[in-house]
């Protein structure tokens, strides 16, 4: 699944993942998607929050989510808030959703109990997330689980700017300057170079790493010439092929023949 900004979650959420606060939302398919929770949020961050489940009322019919709230202490205002929301949407809920798999700690019932009262779709729990991804995901149970946890673990070591930062970097395919991210995270640029700085990393880092996700993901997803995945990235030829260079090792094509795509010249 790709990282996308919120707004960008919102209006198309299948394959994608986005986060808000303490509130990871993804999407795997149209008929599974999903959310991890942590931390003590606050009703502020709890409303953020639940702009972005707003993309699962255009989950296909019969879809299942997961909601994983291990790593969350939720108190009654906010939990007020998200069966408000529920009730809001219960109408959409009622369309798309046939099932929700809940995650607690052992002894903790959490939002579920409450959860049930606000909505008609079934909800099953579990303690166990092998259990869990295996009643929402059959055989891919697994790996999700596995990704998932690398994103949770990824966007927690950082600031949400940030985390925000990345997002609007693989949008953009690392096409992004220092002045227009600011703008985008409402902070100045001096104070996100000192943001980068503390999580151990910098503007010019973030931009090549996005920029290597994004060529990775082209050439594996897209038999299209380099010229024509160049100008989806919004770079020239030359800056594709060292792009993938440095980060695999490998020329575009040779890349390509590892994976199994097609070779495809550079017009």
């Amino acid at each position: 699944m790709k990282q996308v900004t919120v707004d960008t979650f919102v209006r198309a959420p299948v394959g994608r993942w986005a986060c808000e606060g303490t509130m990871l939302a993804w999407c795997a398919d149209e008929r599974l998607a999903g959310v991890v929770l942590w931390g003590e949020p606050s009703l502020e961050e709890v409303a953020r929050g639940l702009r972005v489940l707003d993309a699962y009322v255009l989950l296909a019919p019969g879809a299942v989510v997961v909601v994983d709230a291990r790593a969350v202490e939720l108190d009654v205002d906010p939990l007020v808030d998200v069966k408000t929301w529920c009730l809001a949407n219960r109408h959409g809920l009622i369309e798309h959703l046939a099932l929700q798999v809940g995650l607690s700690r052992p002894g903790v019932t959490g939002t579920f109990p409450e959860l049930r009262r606000a909505v008609s779709h079934s909800i099953e729990m579990f303690e166990a997330e092998v259990g869990a991804f295996a009643r929402a995901a059959g055989a891919r149970g697994a790996s999700l689980a596995a990704e998932l946890a690398g994103h949770v673990a990824e966007v927690r070591e950082v600031s949400p700017a940030v985390v925000k930062l990345r997002a609007l970097m693989r949008e953009h395919a690392g096409n992004v300057s220092v002045g227009e991210a600011s703008r985008a995270l409402g902070v100045s640029a001096r104070a996100l170079q000192r943001l980068l700085a503390q999580a151990k990393t910098s503007f010019r880092q973030e931009q090549a790493a996005s920029r290597e996700a994004s060529a990775a993901e082209l050439l594996d997803g897209t038999n299209g010439t380099l010229a024509v995945v160049a100008k989806q990235m919004g770079i020239s030829v030359g800056t594709l092929m060292s792009t993938v260079r440095r980060s695999t090792g490998s020329t575009p094509s040779e890349y390509r023949h590892r994976s199994g795509r097609p070779r495809r010249g550079r017009r």
